[in-house]
Parts: C-alpha cells; structure tokens; sequence
C-alpha cells in the first residue's frame, strides 16, 4: 500500500510512494518505549477521540487520525 493511496498528498508533505501500513494504536506505548518514532502527528484538537487504528509511514512516522465533529448549526 503507498501513502498516496490512502491520504491526500499535500496533507502531510511527503513522498507519495512512501510504504504505509496500518498501526494498531494499542501499541503505541509499547513501541514509544522500545523502538520510538522519528515523528508523531496527533490532532490538535486534545479533546478528540483518537482511532484505534493509525497509518505509519516508512516504519517511522505515526499519523494518529481522529474522529472530526460536524457542526449541523443546532
């Protein structure tokens, strides 16, 4: 799977044929304490619901991808 087949590809500046797997967000501690990353994207919102599931990038780069409100104007 390439990166450009999942995310816009000016979202997050980079190469669109970078490798993109699939994390499983339950092990992000264990890896933050064994392997790292070279770089986490969170949402900025600290109060939105992170997915179980993220996208890492190259085996280094975590995108954690959040659920994002609809404001319906009620």
């Amino acid at each position: 799977m390439k990166l450009k087949d999942i995310l816009e590809l000016g979202t997050y500046g980079y190469n669109p044929d970078c490798k993109v797997e699939i994390f499983d967000m339950k092990n992000f501690e264990e890896r933050l304490e064994n392997e790292g990353f070279h770089e986490i994207l969170l949402p900025s919102d600290e109060n939105a619901t992170i997915h179980p599931y993220g996208f890492l990038i190259e085996d280094a780069i975590l995108i954690a991808m959040a659920d994002v409100e609809e404001n319906n104007g009620s």
